[in-house]
């Protein structure tokens, strides 16, 4: 669990970028967000390692945990050809694959891109068909030209 209960305490101050961190500022938006069930008496520990053991950021990652693994079979059953026997399979050797139990255990930030980039596939051929895969198209790109332009300036105040 640690990429994840090490990222939530790196957003505690809302400084991340003081600690040395590597992901970029928009991940540290759904952690704050995910931060807000704990306690302030649960914040305030010396490192990720602690936080695990209090239930606000166990609860925030059983909370991470099955929006991921719900977004992923909605998403996949809607995209996948196939038979229900062929899609369930397909569903179920993927979570069991090694990568992804690899990011799932450890709580990588990386599932939500994975998450957002099946959003985009799913919807990416329904411009105009429904107004929701439309703006399932158009809030990915904008999530991805935020993330690059907030990289950008973060970039500039390292540099200065």
């Amino acid at each position: 669990f640690m990429d994840f209960f090490n990222s939530m305490y790196d957003v505690i101050g809302l400084r991340p970028y003081e600690k040395g961190v590597i992901y970029p500022p928009l991940c540290y938006l759904i952690y704050y967000a995910l931060i807000l069930f704990s306690t302030p008496e649960q914040l305030a520990v010396e490192n990720g390692e602690m936080l695990k053991t209090f239930q606000g950021p166990m609860v925030s990652f059983m909370l991470y945990s099955i929006i991921i693994v719900l977004s992923f079979v909605f998403l996949t059953l809607k995209m996948k050809k196939g038979s229900n026997k062929e899609k369930y399979l397909f569903i179920t050797l993927m979570m069991f694959s090694i990568p992804f139990l690899f990011a799932f255990e450890r709580g990588n930030i990386i599932l939500v891109s994975f998450i957002l980039l099946l959003v985009f596939m799913c919807f990416k051929g329904t411009v105009g068909a429904n107004k929701f895969g439309d703006e399932a198209v158009v809030q990915y790109y904008d999530y991805q030209k935020a993330l690059d332009k907030i990289k950008s300036l973060f970039k500039k105040k390292q540099e200065n």
